[in-house]
This record gives C-alpha cells, sequence and structure tokens, in this order.
C-alpha cells in the first residue's frame, strides 16, 4: 500500500483526472490486504500455533515418562527444605543423595525445591530432572539426557552404545554452571557418592498439620484430630499413610470409630497400615479390584485412563461408555490412592499416576492367593529383545487369559502361546522407549475370535490381520502407513464388526483407507490431532449407524465430503480447531441432543443459567422442573462475544 502511495504520488498534473481509477487500485489493494491480515494470516498462524502445541504436548509425553518437574504440595517439610536448599547454594560441585524410607517424601522434597526463587535464579533453565525406576531402561534414561542438551535422539543398539554414546556427549557438552549438583533420591544409602541427606519420619505436629490439610475437616465435623490422634499415631510419620488415611474426610463419626479398630488390630507397617481391606467397605462396587489393576502398569509411568475404560468393562461387567470407570478413577482420586491428571474434556488425554509404594501395595494384595488362583500374573522380561522370554514360558498355558497388557521398551514379539489365550478380550500394548517399537508375529491375534478391543501406543502399526470379532481399534502415537496404506488385506475385512476407532497424534496418517466406509456397524470414529490429515474417504457418508465424528485438530483438513450430510444418525460433530477447513456441505444437519449428565444437575442448589439457540431450548424444556434454572434464547449477530458476560 505504501509503495502504491509513493508511486501515485509523483504523477504529473495532467494526470490527475485518472485519480479515481488509482484510488480504485489503492483500495482494492487495501481489501486484499485487509483480507490477509484478519482471514488467512489469522488461519497460518492459528495452524503453526496447533502444530507447536502438538509437538510440545508430545516433548511433555516424554518428559513425564521420565519425570516431569511440577510443583508439588509440600507440608511439614519446611526444615527438610530448608537443608536441602544450603546445601545445593554452597560453592563447589557435589552429590547429594536424599535417603530414607518408602513413602517418606523423598521425590516430593526433591521436585519442590526446583521451585524455590534462589535455586531457580542459581540454576535457571538448567535443571534437569530424571526417574530412574526399579527396573531401569538404560537407552531410556540416555535418551531424555540426550534430548535435555538439545541434540537429537540417536537410535542406540544396545545398552554399551548408549552408554558410550552418553560418555561422548557430555565430553562435548559444556557445562556453564561452575558448582553443579546432582541430586540422588534413593532409599538406599550411597556414601561414596556423595553428602548423606536423611529424610526421616514427620514428628508429631508435623503430622497432625499433614493429617489436618489432607482431612479437610469442616468446623462442623465431629471428629477433631487434636482430640483424637490415634490414627497420626498409626502413620508412623509417613506423608503417604496419613494421605491416604486423611480420605475419610466428612465421614461419620462412626466410620472414624471403625477404621481405628481396624488399624488397631492390623496396623504392622505402613502397609498394613494402608491395607485396601480397610478401605474396602468405603470404596464403591468394583473399588478393590480396580486399584489391584493399576499394578499392572510400570512403575513411575503415568497411566492413560482410555487404557483402563477398555480393560475395566471387559473384567468388571462395567457400562461400555466409561461412566463408570470414571467413577472409579475419581474416587480412587478423592481417597489419595492415586493422582489424576485431566489435560482436557474428553478421556483421550486424562492420566493417573500411582506411587510406588501403592503399586507395591496393589501388587501384594494381587499375590494373597495361591499361585494357582490368582486373577493377575505380572512377568518381568529384560533384554533388549523377547525371544528369550518366548522360549522360557513356552509351555505357559493361559487359557483364561481376558486381558494382555504389554509394557514396552524395544521391540517385540508376540510369544507363541498368544494364540493359547481363547478367552483373550482386550489387549493394550504401550511404549515407554523413545523409539516406536514394532511388533512381529501380530497375526497370532487372528485366531483369538472373542478379542473385542486392541489399544496400541507409540508402535508401528503391523500389517493387519483378520479380527473378526474386533469392536475396539485405538491407535496413539503410531506409525499407521504399514497398516493402512501398504497392508494387502482391506480394513473391512480385517475388522468387518468394528464400532469404534480412535486415532490420536499419528502423525504419518494423511489420509483415510476407503474400505472404512465399508464398515457399517462403525458408531465412534475419532480422529483427533493428526495433523497431516488433509482430507477424508469421499463415501464416508455410507457409515450409515455413525453416531460420534470427532476431528478435532486436524489443522491440515481441508475439506469435507458431501456424503457427510447423508449421516442421519449423526449426532455429535467435532470440528473444533479445524483451521483449514474453511466451510461444510450445504444441507448438513444432525439431531441434537444434551449430554447424560445433565441429568445431575437437579442436586444443584446455586443458579443454572443456559444460553442458547431455540432449538437447543427445546430441549431443556423437558428439565423445567430444576431447581433455579434459567433459559435464555439469544438472537442476534451469531458470534462469541456475548460470552464474554458469562461467569461460570
Amino acid at each position: 500500500g505504501k509503495e502504491l502511495v509513493d508511486k501515485y504520488s509523483k504523477i504529473t498534473w495532467w494526470r490527475f483526472f485518472c485519480f479515481p481509477c488509482y484510488q480504485c487500485k489503492v483500495e482494492a489493494n487495501a481489501v486484499d490486504l485487509t483480507r490477509h491480515t484478519t482471514t488467512i494470516e489469522p488461519v497460518h498462524i492459528r495452524r503453526n500455533i496447533m502444530e507447536i502445541q502438538s509437538d510440545i504436548r508430545i516433548m511433555k509425553e516424554k518428559e513425564n515418562a521420565c519425570g516431569a518437574i511440577e510443583e508439588p504440595e509440600c507440608i511439614g517439610m519446611d526444615q527438610h527444605l530448608k537443608q536441602l536448599k544450603i546445601d545445593l547454594l554452597k560453592d563447589g560441585v557435589s552429590v547429594l543423595v536424599l535417603t530414607g524410607l518408602g513413602e517418606s517424601g523423598k521425590t516430593t522434597l526433591a521436585k519442590k525445591i526446583c521451585w524455590n526463587p534462589q535455586i531457580k535464579r542459581k540454576f535457571g533453565a538448567n535443571i534437569f530432572f530424571v526417574t530412574v525406576s526399579e527396573t531401569p531402561n538404560l537407552k531410556s534414561i540416555v535418551g531424555t539426557v540426550f534430548e535435555g542438551c538439545g541434540p537429537p535422539v540417536p537410535e542406540f543398539q544396545s545398552d554399551d552404545d548408549a552408554t558410550s554414546r552418553l560418555r561422548a556427549l557430555l565430553r562435548s557438552v559444556k557445562i556453564d554452571i561452575p558448582d553443579y549438583k546432582i541430586l540422588v533420591t534413593s532409599r538406599i544409602e550411597y556414601p561414596r557418592f556423595g553428602t548423606k541427606i536423611l529424610l526421616g519420619q514427620l514428628d508429631h505436629n508435623q503430622a497432625v498439620a499433614l493429617f489436618t490439610h489432607y482431612a479437610k475437616l469442616n468446623e462442623n465435623s465431629l471428629y477433631r484430630p487434636e482430640e483424637d490422634l490415634l490414627h497420626v499415631t498409626f502413620c508412623m510419620g509417613s506423608p503417604l499413610a496419613l494421605k491416604v488415611t486423611a480420605d475419610h474426610s466428612g465421614q461419620p463419626f462412626e466410620m472414624w470409630e471403625k477404621k481405628k479398630k481396624k488399624d488397631r488390630l492390623q496396623s504392622q507397617s505402613i502397609l498394613d497400615f494402608c491395607h485396601i481391606d480397610t478401605l474396602e467397605d468405603e470404596l464403591p462396587t468394583n473399588g478393590k479390584v480396580c486399584f489391584m489393576d493399576l499394578g499392572l502398569f510400570p512403575q513411575d509411568q503415568r497411566i492413560h485412563v482410555p487404557a483402563l475404560i477398555d480393560m475395566w468393562p471387559e473384567l468388571h461387567n462395567l457400562n461400555s461408555d466409561g461412566s463408570n470407570a470414571m467413577a472409579i478413577v475419581r474416587d480412587l482420586t478423592t481417597r489419595n490412592l492415586i493422582n489424576f491428571l485431566d489435560e482436557d474434556m474428553y478421556y483421550n488425554n486424562h492420566f493417573v499416576i500411582l506411587h510406588d509404594l501403592l503399586r507395591e501395595l496393589a501388587i501384594r494384595q494381587s499375590k494373597e492367593k495361591p499361585f494357582e488362583q490368582r486373577e493377575r500374573l505380572i512377568i518381568d522380561s529384560k533384554g533388549d529383545d523377547h525371544e528369550t522370554f518366548n522360549s522360557d514360558w513356552i509351555d505357559m498355558k493361559p487359557f483364561n487369559t481376558e486381558v494382555l497388557i504389554l509394557n514396552l521398551q524395544c521391540q517385540y514379539t508376540l510369544p507363541r502361546f498368544t494364540k493359547k489365550m481363547k478367552k483373550l478380550k482386550v489387549l493394550i500394548v504401550t511404549n515407554y522407549g523413545f523409539d516406536r517399537s514394532e511388533i512381529k508375529k501380530f497375526e497370532l491375534l487372528g485366531s483369538l475370535s472373542n478379542l473385542k478391543r486392541i489399544r496400541l501406543e507409540k508402535v508401528s502399526v503391523p500389517s493387519l490381520c483378520i479380527l473378526k470379532n474386533l469392536q475396539k481399534l485405538s491407535l496413539r502415537m503410531c506409525n499407521t502407513r504399514q497398516a493402512f496404506e501398504n497392508c494387502s488385506i482391506q480394513i473391512s475385512n480385517a475388522m468387518p464388526n468394528l464400532v469404534e476407532m480412535s486415532i490420536d497424534y499419528c502423525k504419518d496418517l494423511i489420509t483415510l483407507p476407503d474400505a472404512l466406509c465399508k464398515i457399517t456397524p462403525l458408531k465412534k470414529l475419532s480422529i483427533t490431532n493428526c495433523h497431516n490429515l488433509s482430507v477424508l474417504p469421499q463415501d464416508i457418508g455410507k457409515l450409515e449407524n455413525l453416531e460420534v465424528l470427532r476431528l478435532c485438530s486436524c489443522s491440515d483438513l481441508v475439506e469435507m465430503p458431501n456424503s457427510v450430510k447423508g449421516l442421519n444418525k449423526l449426532s455429535c460433530l467435532d470440528i473444533s480447531d479445524c483451521v483449514s477447513l474453511t466451510k461444510l456441505p450445504d444441507d448438513i444437519g444432525f439431531k441434537i441432543e444434551l449430554p447424560y449428565f445433565v441429568d445431575n444437575f437437579v442436586q444443584l442448589k446455586h443458579k443454572i443459567n443456559v444460553i442458547c439457540d431455540e432449538e437447543t431450548a427445546t430441549l431443556w424444556e423437558n428439565f423445567r422442573a430444576f431447581p433455579n434454572l434459567k433459559i435464555e434464547i439469544f438472537r442476534g449477530e451469531i458470534d462469541l462475544k456475548w460470552l464474554h458476560g458469562v461467569h461460570s
């Protein structure tokens, strides 16, 4: 625009009569520029931001796999924090070993000190946190160090190769902090490594403060920690035991008395005190067995909630929509048995974390029965490949296995006894390493007629095999090309009875196989955070039973096939953050329904304000009996500015 103004300001006087023409050109350019800056450019920026957010989320996945530094609650440990800060601020290089009993708060203290202002000023962004589990994977740990230092993570051939590359990295990386510190937390003392900091039990006053904090008892409660400290005494100064025990907030006085009698009889150790049987009376139906199931997942790793939603309905007769499973997850969270991470409104990004001592408790509970009668079996297979595992367990007869969970950090070959699992209903494969795992002998699953659900995370999906009774397939952070593009078997022939399909964070997914449109039983199709997905199959309208189509954050999706308007049973279409999708087919429409949890609003006492259009208002008319319900029909220009006055 400036160039045009400069150009046309230098013309001679006799071309004065051409000014209207020049003015039109300038105005036309101004319109184009305005459109570019207000419409096109924001879309490109939004798409770039989404891709960056996707990369950040994947990076956070890797960080969380090795222990991300999040500020924890740290109550009753002020003296320990003060001493640890003094040691870390001393001059000179040193190694500090923070040691103590399990559940004494070592990791909590180490994470909390990272948020101290003086520590942050000294070390800045050079605070690096890595978790080494009881069965560590050296290649994964070294990969974490590479990521923290900046260079791309190489593909390690063996543990020796990883060690060699780590030494080369440390020689090449210049450490800018002359008096750096290494802080180690461990239940075992290592005198030769450095200064020992012993983290003992909380004293009585500290224990009371922590217990009171977690109990959250109000002034009207019949129980007073100051008057009856038996529970605090039995916790033996253990922060974890105090936290778990305090879950009885709001329980009647008789419940406290009942638990007190049990504690007096059963408390021999911290694990005995936290014994799940003492909570069984208060846990919801299936709560105890679901808690024990959590011990099947690896130590110090986040547990993906959709994996629990897949296995629990098949094992414990819960409903298939996940609401019962989520109720159990939230109840276990309320009782401080697990930590719940809720990253968005969908289950896909929900996780739970289980303290290693509580994991030991879950495993110990599973081992109480004689070996032949146990319902859960954990096999720890070590090594770079699992051929040794296969040969060692070749005579295994898992005829009654219903759920198989494979926690991987490397390549994997399904054992030959897999085909003997005639009752297998759920297969969950999660790779916790850096590189995607390849699964061999996947065709063994074809003989399992009861297999209903398969969940694969961070693996290269192999060529498809015939799975006629499979109802749900979930892929997360997987390579899909081999299965969808290079496979000789069409997906409609391999999985003809598929009801639900979920694909999340699969970067190599560009298009869905056309044969997917032939799977008429399909009811839910969720493709989220697949930023390279550019087009949907033209015949997607043939999915006559499709009820949910979720395409959230597919930033390169540019077109919605016209056949979508033929999906008469579609009740949910989510195209949020599909920034390249500029329009929908004409005459697209589907039935609108209110979510099932609206029924719970009848219990609320505060005012409920609903602002919606006329069509949605008719649905709310069925809930006029709700107390304090106010329905406002919005009439006016359709934008989001009217939301600014709405408060939660």
